[in-house]
């Protein structure tokens, strides 16, 4: 077969293109120069540019963070599905916009209907308006909304467009802004758009944390994203597997990313939410502090944190800890994992309840008919077993014990963790 001979038009086209990607290899081959700067240096560019921080009315947070979030940072609340997680990001939002901050919701999780719905709530309008939506009611929404400085973003949109779009409105307004984002593992970010091939799902949240840093750096925002706990965080009643720093699903990123970094619980059947300051660059970490849940308004507020009381004499209560001293003769030296699981098996009424497991438990060590002990002797790290007091000794010289340790008691108030 007769190739065609080629035309002066192809040879100058592939020349160029040569030469197009020489040029690129040799810039690319080119040795950058080290980046690096001094401690003097760093100290000198903090001058005229101090860290402001923006109350969120929440006092317990405030304060543990030195005031509230600081522009130009990145926070990360994490969670199960219904900790609260979007609850206490629009509360956080619209404290910020009240305060006269440029606010970005940038929501795959939640749809803009349900966001206004939620803002409605807030502003003391019942949910059932929301959906008559009557032509007074929906007059009288959108003047209350009017004045406050809040954008919603297309779950198509990416973290880099939406927030530049929300600086340049901020600096319109000569204001400071914050993005909230529901949340990091469904969100994208303009390297995910441009990926040539399918990425994973550990890709795509690396990806979007690298988006925020960047988002935050260069625009001096706030900016605040909602992301998944792993099931084994929330799931397990064994704390050894509830590691709230490496809870991030899919992405240990988050954990390095994070200036602070939250953990949410659910506790007192859904009245309260748990939060446990998990990293906090500005203050104190592994703190924890209780808000008060008021769905009907779409509020958290501070809340005591809630105290293991032993007054109830509730027949399921009590029946419970009588089912949980006999689970614990029958399986000498389980862990709450397996107390748990038998409890289940067992169909016990209130035994999925981890709060009244452990005010069982504590109540069964009062009343000196079980004792919590190191699995191991001297090696606390190796997690705590249950065990009936009858088979409770003080340590001898021989070890006689299945696993080859000695069963020694430990005291539920000096080992409040008593878990295995």
């Amino acid at each position: 077969m007769n190739m065609p001979e080629p035309t002066p038009t192809d040879l100058d086209a592939a020349a160029a293109f040569y030469d197009d990607a020489k040029k690129k290899a040799e810039e690319a081959n080119k040795p950058k120069p080290v980046k690096v700067r001094t401690p003097v240096e760093v100290a000198r560019a903090w001058k005229g540019s101090p860290l402001v921080h923006q109350p969120t009315g929440l006092a317990r947070l405030d304060d543990l963070t030195g005031g509230g979030p600081v522009f130009g940072s990145r926070w990360y609340v994490l969670g199960a599905p219904d900790a609260g997680k979007t609850l206490l990001l629009l509360q956080l939002a619209h404290v910020l916009a009240l305060a006269g901050v440029v606010v970005g919701f940038l929501a795959v999780d939640e749809e803009a209907d349900d966001i206004v719905t939620r803002l409605a709530q807030r502003l003391g309008h019942f949910r059932r308006d929301c959906e008559s939506r009557c032509d007074a009611f929906v007059g009288t929404l959108a003047s209350e909304l009017e004045g406050l400085g809040i954008y919603l973003y297309d779950a198509g949109e990416t973290i880099e467009r939406a927030g530049k779009h929300l600086a340049e409105r901020a600096k319109e307004r000569g204001k400071r802004s914050a993005l909230f984002i529901d949340s990091v593992q469904a969100v994208v970010c303009d390297d995910i758009i441009a990926a040539k091939r399918e990425p994973s799902t550990r890709e795509i949240v690396n990806a979007n944390v690298r988006a925020i840093r960047a988002c935050a750096t260069e625009h001096r925002m706030f900016v605040c994203a909602t992301g998944e706990m792993n099931r084994a965080a929330y799931r397990s009643i064994d704390e050894a597997e509830q590691d709230d720093m490496a809870s991030g699903k899919e992405s240990g990123a988050i954990e390095y990313s994070a200036r602070v970094m939250l953990a949410l619980r659910r506790a007192d059947d859904g009245a309260l939410v748990a939060v446990n300051v998990v990293k906090n660059k500005h203050g104190e970490s592994y703190v924890q502090f209780h808000l008060a849940v008021a769905r009907p308004t779409q509020t958290l507020t501070d809340a005591p944190d809630p105290e293991t009381k032993d007054d109830d004499d509730s027949p399921e209560f009590v029946r419970l800890c009588a089912c949980i001293h006999q689970a614990i003769i029958d399986d000498p030296r389980m862990n709450k994992s397996g107390l748990a699981a038998a409890l289940l098996e067992a169909r016990v009424k209130a035994g999925g309840n981890q709060t009244k497991r452990d005010a069982a438990l504590k109540r069964l060590v009062k009343q000196g008919k079980i004792k919590i002990v190191p699995k191991i002797e001297g090696k606390p790290n190796a997690g705590y077993v249950l065990v009936p007091i009858a088979m409770v000794v003080e340590p001898v010289a021989t070890n006689d014990n299945a696993n080859g340790a000695h069963v020694v008691g430990v005291d539920l108030d000096a080992h409040p963790q008593g878990s295995a």
